[in-house]
């Protein structure tokens, strides 16, 4: 059966817990997607905080979804419920502080217990809870119908089967905006290096911490040096904070300024990132996906080393084709 078709009614659906940034929903689509093939796939943000767009539902579902995938949004504020959004909360605490000895084999058979104690569509679930950020070989034999729980950041998930063509599909396929479509038709004049500086909630996070002014010279100068790439394009939450923290010289190469705007949503942002030809990211899974989702052949791609100060690095997160560098 071709990936597009529907898939039976009687097929088993697969949920995935819902929550974070954009980026983070795509890593949890991603493991839906891998482990459900050309199944059913439900994301779940009923126990989750997944980041809304203007239409106050998760930003997934700005992409063009397939048919089959579908975002379950119901509410249950019942005891069992919190129960389980407890266990869920403990599962994903363990996994990004590498935790899952105690913190996450209570919340695991915590989850179980919750789960079973009730008649809701969840109820006749096998779970799986990541005990890790990254790569989980659980999933590798994990059945049609498991109930995901993590954050799955990691490529091989994401380029294994036809996972990648697929969400690359609904990525680009979702309606755009006219700041898209301009920037759309200047890049291929400027083959833009997309320079990524995420500050916000990151400056005062000792545990991600924001990377370096030195970096992003050394990324540009691995890549071939400014003057002998294309334009550089700068995103950031804080372009003003950015450009002051790179410098004259960085500001004196005339980028291309691409920030938060009413107009565009989190999913035009990501897809005016994939218009890069070369990229210099920070530790952010949003430009993590703005390269791996890009329109051009085979992109160059630097990342920061390691992803976190004080948190364990997702395992499997650099594709083996990017280019690390320390992030001091």
């Amino acid at each position: 059966m071709r990936s597009e078709d529907t898939p039976p009614l009687d097929s088993p659906t697969t949920y995935v817990h819902l929550t974070g940034g954009l980026g983070n929903q795509l890593f949890q689509l991603a493991a839906g997607m891998f482990v459900a093939g050309s199944g059913r796939v439900a994301l779940k943000s009923t126990y989750g905080v997944p980041r809304q767009n203007r239409h106050h539902a998760p930003e997934i579902t700005s992409l063009a979804l397939e048919p089959n995938i579908a975002v379950d949004t119901t509410a249950d504020i019942t005891l069992r419920g919190r129960l389980i959004r407890k266990a869920i909360n403990g599962s994903l605490r363990a996994s990004a502080q590498a935790q899952s000895s105690w913190l996450g084999s209570c919340s695991h058979a915590s989850l179980k217990l919750a789960l079973r104690a009730g008649t809701s569509t969840l109820s006749q679930h096998q779970a799986i809870c990541s005990s890790t950020l990254g790569m989980d070989p659980l999933l590798l034999n994990a059945p049609k119908g498991t109930f995901l729980v993590g954050y799955f950041q990691t490529w091989r998930l994401v380029h294994d089967r036809d996972v990648l063509p697929r969400i690359r599909s609904m990525a680009h396929n979702a309606h755009s905006s006219q700041w898209l479509d301009h920037l759309r038709s200047t890049a291929p004049s400027e083959s833009p290096l997309v320079v990524h500086v995420r500050l916000g909630d990151y400056k005062n996070n000792p545990h991600f911490g924001k990377v370096s002014a030195s970096y992003y010279f050394r990324a540009i100068e691995e890549l071939g040096g400014v003057g002998n790439l294309g334009r550089i394009w700068l995103f950031s939450d804080e372009p003003d904070a950015a450009l002051t923290m790179l410098g004259p010289q960085f500001s004196e190469s005339k980028p291309r300024i691409i920030s938060p705007t009413r107009v565009a949503s989190s999913t035009d942002t990501l897809r005016a990132m994939a218009l890069g030809t070369h990229f210099v990211l920070c530790n952010s899974t949003f430009g993590w996906w703005g390269a791996t989702l890009s329109t051009s052949y085979c992109p160059s791609v630097v990342v920061p080393e390691p992803w976190f100060v004080q948190e364990q690095s997702p395992v499997d997160l650099v594709a083996p084709n990017w280019i690390a560098l320390p992030r001091a």
